[in-house]
């Protein structure tokens, strides 16, 4: 079964969609859907889970339990970037791979694993960090950005917690692996911190927090990189606030400023990510040209808009799929429709998730 299918799938377990409205997700025409869903339907056969049903164009699971994320995490099938996730992951961690046996692991030849290692090797040689192949020992770092490492390390594990129920076999393995704190606990001070300084809850921010608690608890103590952040106005009051913070877990002052970081970067997304902003701003800027606002509608639009359009930003980012029924109003569908269309015409490649949040 191949790795769109498996898209395929996780679309349908949202719900019960329509042929059209799959497109906007996946990338198959219609005719490749119908054959996917086919191989899909054998599957699920096999493994004695009710078939996907078709009726008027409409496509719906009866079964959406448990046992779907059973399935998913008896799948062997991996994507290049999975793969090259998981070693990039297990470099970073460990210091170094035995590329022979994570390529058995993973069932792939040794052509496939070296050629994903160059691609971990050009990524990782761009952010700084450079290593080495050593003959019958393996891969090792050799020269590294330290807070290039942490920051990829933690962008790449949060992968897995966000997708977490729909993991195949290798990834849910190495996550288990890698998730050896307790988790209430630190949702505990996420709580504290999102109710103090008033911040929207999100599952990124989140596992953000705790991701990086993991990698301070394997790699010992960090020196993170805060990308500036630490000039920000707030950042010395936000870091008072911080180290205020009642918890049952003792927390290096070092954590204390990657936290009132996470808090900063929360109230303030749009403003700190550059590349979030430059494209936001292209996108109102053009509602505003094609609805003709004046620049106090323009102010209104920019603040009621900003979190949702971040939020698609990330789900982009993250590989988030969120998938949401068409309206039924009309003036709902026209303005979808136009947002659409803006985002295309702007070269902004998370459209299709960020305009069915507009819906």
């Amino acid at each position: 079964m191949s790795n769109k299918a498996i898209a395929l799938l996780k679309v349908l377990l949202h719900g019960d969609i329509h042929l059209d409205e799959i497109t906007k997700y996946v990338d198959l025409d219609i005719n490749s859907i119908e054959r996917n869903i086919n191989v899909l339907n054998e599957y699920l056969h096999e493994k004695g889970i009710k078939p996907i049903k078709k009726v008027n164009n409409m496509y719906s699971l009866e079964n959406r339990d448990e046992k779907f994320s059973e399935f998913f995490s008896k799948l062997d099938i991996l994507s290049s970037r999975e793969r090259q996730d998981i070693y990039c992951i297990r470099l970073l961690l460990d210091g170094y791979i035995n590329l022979e046996k994570e390529r058995q692991a993973m069932g792939v030849s040794r052509t496939t694993a070296i050629k994903d290692l160059k691609k971990v090797r050009e990524f990782l040689e761009k952010n700084e960090i450079n290593v080495e192949s050593r003959n019958s020992k393996g891969i090792f770092l050799k020269e590294i950005n330290e807070g290039n490492l942490y920051n990829i390390l933690c962008e790449k594990i949060m992968k897995l917690f966000i997708d977490r129920e729909f993991l195949s076999k290798q990834r849910k393995e190495l996550l288990e692996e890698i998730d050896i704190l307790e988790e209430e606990r630190y949702l505990e001070i996420y709580s504290q911190i999102t109710e103090k300084f008033k911040l929207k809850k999100s599952s990124f921010s989140y596992y953000a927090i705790y991701t990086m608690a993991i990698i301070e608890k394997i790699k010992g103590s960090i020196d993170y990189d805060l990308n500036g952040i630490e000039k920000h106005e707030e950042f010395n009051e936000t870091l008072l606030e911080m180290e205020n913070l009642k918890t049952t877990i003792i927390l290096s002052s070092e954590f204390k400023k990657f936290l009132a970081s996470v808090a900063l970067k929360i109230r303030y997304s749009c403003d700190l990510n550059i590349d979030l902003k430059e494209s936001y701003e292209r996108f109102i800027n053009k509602i505003q040209e094609l609805f003709e606002l004046n620049e106090k509608e323009r102010k209104e639009l920019y603040e009621q808009l900003v979190n949702c359009y971040a939020m698609g930003y990330f789900d982009k980012k993250y590989g988030v799929l969120w998938v949401r029924k068409s309206p039924n109003s009309e003036r709902c569908k026209r303005l979808g429709q136009v947002v659409e269309e803006t985002l295309k015409d702007l070269g902004i490649v998370w459209w299709a998730l960020l305009s069915n949040s507009f819906s």
